[in-house]
């Protein structure tokens, strides 16, 4: 039996649900903690978003394995696509993710910093993520954003 793990959720205030690849998947796929925090922060008012970008990591062209991001994606309805302004916001974030923590030059790849830079973009805004280490890195200076590991 599984526990259900509880994370730390803001308080009154609305504002974006942003998801990561693996969080998308995890969504997609029925992961308890995913799905009750989508839940609730949804049914506070929260909007959710999946960046356009992200979905090139869970996007595999096999019907059976995209079914259920399809109908995530579907049931959002709000993508957020990836622009020349949203990708220059991106480059900087990892490049002083890169700087600040003294990260390989591999650093988070071009994606999380997308997903960052849509983060940021959607403030007050909380980010859904598999790799909280890179998003923190990539968010350290975004007042108004929240990470959670799912």
């Amino acid at each position: 039996m599984s526990r259900r793990r509880k994370a730390r959720l803001p308080a009154a205030t609305k504002g974006t649900v942003v998801l990561d690849s693996g969080a998308i998947t995890k969504v997609a796929l029925a992961d308890l903690l995913a799905c009750s925090i989508v839940e609730d922060l949804s049914g506070r008012g929260w909007a959710v978003c999946i960046p356009a970008a992200a979905l090139a990591e869970v996007i595999t062209g096999r019907a059976k394995t995209d079914a259920p991001i399809e109908r995530l994606i579907k049931q959002v309805g709000n993508t957020m696509d990836c622009g020349e302004r949203l990708a220059k916001v991106a480059g900087v974030l990892r490049t002083k993710a890169i700087r600040c923590k003294k990260l390989p030059p591999s650093g988070p790849s071009g994606i999380e910093a997308i997903v960052a830079a849509a983060t940021v973009a959607c403030q007050p805004s909380i980010v859904l993520t598999t790799d909280p280490d890179d998003m923190g890195a990539l968010l350290v200076a975004a007042e108004l954003a929240t990470v959670i590991r799912v």
